[in-house]
């Protein structure tokens, strides 16, 4: 594949690159020199024969970045390395040099070297930068980045720093006029790569020591599935038949789940929940609002305002809940957000709802499947949105009671919550009225059957589904 060849924001040269067969992840090519390569080849020939430089110049600060010419930039993790090549001692003959990347990632080489036809590239609905705009890119999260550890630091002599402080990046994608932006990233220490999706109009709101919002992905399909989506949700916003025929195949292709969205008992909205990042346990969707999401707009707007501890009593007092398609209602240790912020109301993009910590068997179930496996089985029967919270305040009401009455049998109780999702309702056995609940922060197990009639034998623990009477 063809690529151009930059150092800083100057192109020094072209190259056809090829798969080195005879080492791991490395491409090769000969570059045909550009006339700014002059400037910097000293430069490279003391680098490549281990002299001593005055200024101490190394690769790095030459900033070298080869773009694939699909847009992609590599991202080795032993970097480039450039040694001019004799020439034929002609007068005019042009410069010539040995360009190598070492350690590209795997996903490059099988997705655009190997496979045949290659993987589209940028991603659907995303554009790849041009030199000048990766550059920026970089060096602005940089910046926010140093910039926040200052604002964070609060005067201790270790700052707290990013934890994308860690990783080296490499800017590949933007969207939405470079405000969400895609970087490949390696962890400095243990080598580990990933994919990172960069959230930028959150970290411009430096003046509230907001730091820059980001999500990992493992995996090249994990990546893909999640920037495949981003700007394709919502049918109201496609006006052509083309347009709307991609939605439709796109989600044809990918596995998700609809959900009802309340607030309290209210329904406020729909969303079609997709795998984000499984590792976490985190799915999320597009949200569909409807007129009684307007109540509790302002509750979402005032947690991102304050993006802290301050804002999370804002989030609680939405008392958000999820309901998915087979009636289970979801109960995440991570909890429920709304990413919808005031600030970006005339964005075209629609907010999301995220949904985190959620146990894989979930996932497995309702997403990875064709056909969803039944959750649940007679005698359990599914539950209203108000007897999920009229069982909880049950619940809390009876562990506070037994709290307070030195009830100290610690084989049986549950703890008192201190967070919402320690534990949610999932059904009601329809012969003995018993309440099955979902477990996340207990030691007991990942269900608890309640006798709310039988209060001193109230608690029957299970493993997991499979053990459910």
């Amino acid at each position: 594949m063809k690529a151009a060849v930059f150092s800083h924001e100057h192109p020094i040269g072209s190259v056809e690159l090829h798969v080195d067969e005879s080492a791991n992840n490395t491409l090769a090519g000969e570059m045909q020199c550009a006339p700014h390569y002059d400037q910097i080849a000293h430069i490279l020939h003391d680098i490549n024969s281990g002299l001593p430089r005055g200024n101490n110049m190394s690769m790095e600060e030459l900033r070298i970045n080869v773009r694939l010419a699909n847009g992609c930039f590599l991202f080795p993790a032993q970097g480039f390395s450039i040694r001019e090549l004799p020439n034929d001692g002609t007068q005019h003959a042009e410069r010539t040099a040995e360009l190598r990347a070492v350690g590209v990632m795997p996903h490059v080489i099988e997705n655009f070297f190997v496979r045949r036809p290659a993987r589209e590239w940028p991603l659907q609905h995303w554009q790849a930068p041009d030199i000048a705009l990766k550059l920026k890119m970089e060096d602005e999260l940089l910046y926010e980045i140093g910039q926040d550890v200052n604002e964070h630091s609060n005067g201790d002599s270790t700052p707290n720093n990013h934890p994308l402080s860690d990783w080296s990046l490499c800017a590949q994608l933007h969207f939405n006029h470079w405000k969400d932006c895609v970087f490949t990233a390696r962890h400095r220490q243990s080598g580990r790569e990933a994919f990172v999706l960069v959230q930028v109009p959150w970290s411009n709101r430096r003046e509230r020591g907001s730091w820059p919002m980001f999500q990992f992905f493992n995996s090249w399909n994990s990546f893909r599935r999640r920037c495949l989506r981003y700007g394709e949700d919502i049918e109201q916003y496609l006006n052509t038949p083309a347009q709307q025929e991609l939605y439709r195949r796109f989600h044809k292709e990918m596995a998700a789940i609809d959900a009802v969205v309340y607030s309290g008992t209210t329904c406020i909205g729909t969303a079609r929940l997709c795998d984000y990042d499984r590792s976490m346990g985190v799915i999320g969707g597009i949200f569909f609002p409807n007129a009684a999401y307007a109540s509790v707009q302002k509750l979402i707007w005032k947690f991102y305002e304050f993006n802290d501890s301050n804002g999370l009593k804002y989030l609680h007092a939405a008392h958000l809940n999820v309901q998915i398609n087979n009636n289970i209602f979801l109960s995440p240790a991570g909890g429920i957000e709304i990413c919808d912020i005031k600030e970006l109301q005339d964005s075209p993009e629609a907010p999301e709802v995220i949904v985190a910590g959620l146990h894989w068997q979930i996932i497995e179930n309702f997403l990875d499947r064709a056909v969803p496996l039944p959750w649940l089985k007679p005698p359990w029967r599914p539950i209203s949105i108000e007897e999920k919270l009229d069982f909880e305040q049950k619940l809390d009401q009876l562990l506070l009671s037994m709290q307070s009455g030195g009830d100290h049998n610690q084989d049986k109780p549950l703890p008192v919550r201190n967070w919402r999702f320690d534990y949610g309702t999932l059904a009601v056995n329809s012969l003995n009225k018993k309440v099955l609940f979902d477990l996340q922060r207990s030691n007991h197990g990942q269900f608890v059957i309640v006798d709310f009639n039988n209060p001193s034998e109230a608690f029957e623990y299970f493993e997991n589904r499979d053990e459910l009477p």
